[in-house]
């Protein structure tokens, strides 16, 4: 179970993550998950107007329209205990997502590996990292001391890498539409494309009747012709 305490509020507040269908019971007080409160010196005082924010992990997810309603319930519960840019980050994030899920409120095709990776990324790896970074001192977050990075660079590199991804992921379902577009587009042109027989026969009516055609000249055969032909070629041997 893990509570999340905001220390640089006044009064400092906590919420409760972690455990989608319990809550935590700290300081004697039964808190329901997403119960944010304040933390006084007399104890812990009940928010009872939030405590129906969504958890960091959420167990749904089945269709589209889950997914986005967990993510949203998940930004919920993460502000005031992030940075305002961390929930910016977190809201790309989000309309990435719908972008990238089916526009549809049917159950999602985990048999497709890039759906089932884009809902892992809603549900799983992205409520995770934001719980195990809250977890941590607040005070140290920006101290270099896992392998040399701070958790802040950590979760930017985290929040940064889901974001690129998801950003692909949206880009990869506009293109699979785009194609559907593109191939309706040449089935509407090829069924509505002028048959160009039908169209030669237009050509042809448009230019009238066809002229008769000219017979052609017979070689001239009479005697004449014939005379005049031998006495060329007697003048033709004789000069040879």
């Amino acid at each position: 179970m893990l509570i999340a305490v905001q220390v640089g509020a006044d009064p400092p507040k906590a919420r409760v993550f972690e455990g989608a269908n319990h809550g935590a019971y700290a300081c004697g007080i039964d808190f329901p998950i997403g119960q944010t409160c304040d933390i006084t010196d007399d104890g812990i005082e009940r928010h009872d107007d939030l405590a129906s924010a969504s958890s960091l992990n959420f167990a749904d997810g089945h269709s589209s329209i889950e997914v986005l309603a967990g993510l949203d319930g998940l930004i919920a519960s993460v502000e005031g205990l992030l940075e305002e840019g961390d929930v910016a980050t977190l809201q790309r994030i989000r309309d990435n997502a719908a972008l990238a899920l089916p526009a549809t409120d049917a159950p999602l095709d985990l048999s497709d590996h890039e759906t089932w990776l884009l809902r892992q990324i809603c549900i799983d790896y992205l409520p995770g990292a934001l719980e195990h970074y809250i977890a941590l001192p607040a005070d140290r977050a920006s101290e270099p001391v896992l392998d040399g990075r701070s958790a802040r660079q950590v979760l930017d590199e985290q929040l940064g890498l889901i974001e690129r991804r998801l950003d692909q992921m949206a880009t990869r379902t506009y293109r699979l539409e785009a194609g559907d577009l593109l191939t309706h587009a040449r089935f509407v042109a090829d069924v509505l494309r002028p048959d160009p027989f039908q169209a030669r026969l237009g050509e042809l009516a448009a230019e009238g009747p066809a002229l008769p055609p000219v017979a052609a000249r017979e070689p001239d055969h009479t005697p004449e012709a014939s005379a005049t032909m031998d006495e060329a070629a007697g003048q033709t041997r004789e000069r040879a």
